[in-house]
């Protein structure tokens, strides 16, 4: 090993752990606050109570990702899936509102899910301010429970049983 070589790696030795130090610190600009670390809240939601033929297996997951930086370069990112484990084809709207800690509105959400065969699954994502609370509007008329795609045909009252799934807090009323 030549002296280049082992003053090339001396030096490597060095800045790489300040740097790593100095990227955990977010570059030295302003801290944002994060949201509040929640374990995965998981709700089960059952169509209205005249519903006799119930369809389960659908699952709808929101989880919000947040990609660190200086707050200029930083990034909110509301990920949707969609995941459809019954027998029959199933497409809904569910409004969401998310929240700031001080229980403040941020955002409004009409979020479609397309119609996902059995098996399938989809995806959207969508740029968001960072929430720390999500509350479903289940008395929209143009959503769940309401309304939704079965087998291609149009269902009011919505059979669906919902199995839903998100990273923040929600907000039950």
């Amino acid at each position: 090993m030549t002296v280049w070589h082992r003053l090339c790696l001396a030096v490597a030795v060095i800045v790489v752990p300040v740097a790593a130090s100095a990227s955990s610190k977010g570059g030295g600009g302003a801290e944002r606050p994060a949201a509040p670390a929640v374990a995965t809240q998981k709700r089960v939601l059952q169509p209205p109570s005249g519903v006799v033929e119930r369809i389960d297996g659908f699952r709808l997951s929101i989880s919000q990702v947040s990609f660190p930086g200086v707050p200029e370069r930083s990034s909110c990112r509301l990920l949707v899936r969609a995941f459809n484990g019954g027998t029959r084809s199933v497409g809904l709207l569910l409004p969401v509102y998310t929240f700031n800690g001080a229980k403040e509105p941020l955002n409004s959400w009409l979020i479609p899910t397309a119609e996902v065969s059995p098996g399938q699954a989809t995806e959207r994502i969508y740029s968001c301010k960072m929430a720390h609370y999500m509350k479903l509007d289940l008395s929209a008329a143009n959503g769940w429970p309401s309304v939704c795609m079965v087998g291609g045909e149009e269902q009011s009252p919505c059979p669906v049983i919902l199995n839903f799934e998100a990273n923040l807090d929600l907000i039950e009323k």
